[in-house]
């Protein structure tokens, strides 16, 4: 699961910081099927990372998983809803610092807390009845159930649980990503060229050639507006340079 919300989150981060993240917004693709392609590849690397899990373990211990369809389900939806929170945990993240602190003060809490390496049948009342609104328990809880046949909460109720909390998780995902929030290099929407306000302009479009959508707004420049922009702000900045006194010009005092 940790690895599915890693793969996406990382993804989107890394673009960004790259300033590539305008193949990704520019691709002739709608906002629905680039986030189910990023969620989807996310579940990919999730049931990859199991299998081999699965296989090496295998050779230390006996492993016997006693309802297939309970561990696949289980994980199809575990690895899903976590890939749909690292896109949005990747959107709304600028740097490292901050994909971090939602990793570690969200994520791993909650997953810790879900009746890993505990039952919930040990905790007080009051705790099991907020035990169960954490979806990590259902993750956990139906998981380890394809594998012993024993649950501490009910199965039924879980697969429906996480049901649910995808569609939701994925609609959600889908409609931040259209709204275009964050999804720019930096923050916030491309900022717009002094001489050319009624065109969107991101300095990080500067020379690579590649049309710029306006995250907020949708909007794509032709490439020959985009060109041309990058080609007019490179020769001010240029002039700007030639324009500055040399500081290794200066008399010595």
């Amino acid at each position: 699961m940790t690895q599915s919300f890693a793969h996406s989150s990382s993804s989107l981060i890394i673009q960004k910081i790259q300033g590539n993240i305008w193949d990704t917004l520019t691709a002739p693709l709608s906002a629905f099927e680039t986030v189910t392609a990023i969620i989807l590849a996310s579940v990919s690397r999730g049931f990859l990372i199991g299998l081999i899990s699965l296989l090496i373990f295998s050779f230390i211990i006996d492993i016997r998983i006693e309802s297939f369809l309970h561990v696949f389900v289980v994980l199809f939806f575990s690895t899903f809803i976590m890939g749909a929170l690292g896109v949005m945990a990747g959107q709304h993240a600028n740097k490292f610092d901050e994909l971090a602190t939602i990793q570690n003060f969200l994520v791993l809490p909650a997953s810790f807390l879900s009746g890993s390496f505990f039952s919930i049948q040990r905790l007080p009342e009051i705790l099991q009845k907020v035990m169960l609104i954490n979806p990590f328990f259902y993750m956990v809880d139906t998981f380890r159930f394809g594998f012993i046949s024993n649950s501490d909460g009910s199965t039924k109720v879980g697969l429906i649980y996480l049901f649910l909390l995808t569609m939701i998780i994925w609609y959600l995902c889908w409609k931040l990503f259209k709204s275009g929030y964050r999804s720019s290099p930096g923050a916030g929407c491309p900022l717009r060229h002094p001489q050319h306000p009624d065109t969107d302009h991101h300095p990080a479009g500067q020379g690579t050639g590649a049309p710029q959508r306006c995250p907020a707004t949708g909007r794509v420049r032709p490439l020959a507006a985009t060109a041309a922009a990058g080609l007019m702000v490179g020769s001010e900045q240029a002039q700007r340079q030639a324009n500055r006194p040399d500081v290794n010009s200066r008399p010595a005092y």
